[in-house]
């Protein structure tokens, strides 16, 4: 019987200790916080360089896409979604208040139309979001565990659909974010000058915008709604290009590094 017993209390305290959580095991690492917060440990100095560079180069994308190929697309948040991935919110949502900042100092619409900052700083906080809620799928680290031969194809679909599939749901969230916003912000930018119905250039939100008119819809949903199209297009191919831009930059950092590393080595 004493054996019995002993046995017992050796089997329970092995029990305790197999299911007793290993403090090595939860702790996230560096790169695992990194991951799910969307931010890079890099220089204060590069990522405030990076929000300008970006800033400037959607005012450029912009401008080139309509006025020189005349393509009825923004996408003017590539780079503000890129910078998010790879910097942070904070970091992504500095570059979008900028874009706005930048290109309403210089073209100049109207002191209203700087509320459409808030627009651009949207783009990066609700990408930040999908980062912390998708931390695989949007990972930029190529962080690789070590796969059979046999398992390496499938799973690299796998991943590659998964991806697909998390950028295509961000599109879509940002598609009506920023509609509802833009919605909102032109109805109170229209209060105080009213558009006219013969615009200098025919876009297809004004055709959009004629169409949901017709239909006696108040003026809040005619803004919205005529949005959601062109927005939808658009934020689908901000968010594959400024994810795959994330990519290919992660990527360069880390060969850089280990160019580095090697020559260190040396």
């Amino acid at each position: 019987m004493g054996l019995v017993k002993l046995d017992k209390r050796v089997i329970k305290v092995f029990n305790t200790d197999m299911h007793k959580p290993s403090p090595a095991r939860y702790l996230p690492s560096r790169q695992t916080e990194a991951s799910a917060s969307g931010h890079r440990t890099k220089s204060p100095l590069v990522l405030v360089f990076a929000s300008i560079a970006g800033a400037l180069l959607n005012i450029l994308i912009y401008h080139f896409l309509r006025n020189r190929l005349g393509i009825p697309l923004f996408l003017d948040t590539v780079m503000t979604m890129t910078v998010t991935f790879c910097g942070g919110v904070f970091w992504g949502a500095l570059t979008g208040a900028l874009t706005n900042l930048m290109e309403q100092s210089i073209f100049f619409y109207g002191w209203l139309y700087y509320l459409y900052a808030f627009c651009n700083i949207a783009v990066a906080l609700v990408t930040a979001l999908f980062v912390r809620w998708f931390p695989q799928e949007l990972d930029i680290d190529g962080t690789e565990k070590p796969l059979p031969k046999s398992q390496r194809q499938s799973l690299w679909f796998q991943d590659l659909m998964g991806r697909a599939i998390v950028l295509v749901l961000l599109s879509f969230a940002l598609c009506l974010a920023i509609s509802v916003l833009g919605g909102l912000f032109a109805t109170f930018i229209n209060s105080f000058n009213p558009p006219s119905l013969v615009p200098e250039s025919i876009s297809p939100e004004h055709n959009f915008r004629l169409a949901l008119i017709r239909r006696n819809l108040s003026g809040v949903l005619v803004e919205i709604g005529s949005r959601i199209p062109v927005n939808l297009l658009d934020r689908l191919f901000s968010s594959f290009a400024g994810y795959a831009l994330a990519l290919l930059l992660a990527w360069g950092e880390r060969k850089a590094g280990k160019r580095k590393n090697a020559r260190h080595i040396k």
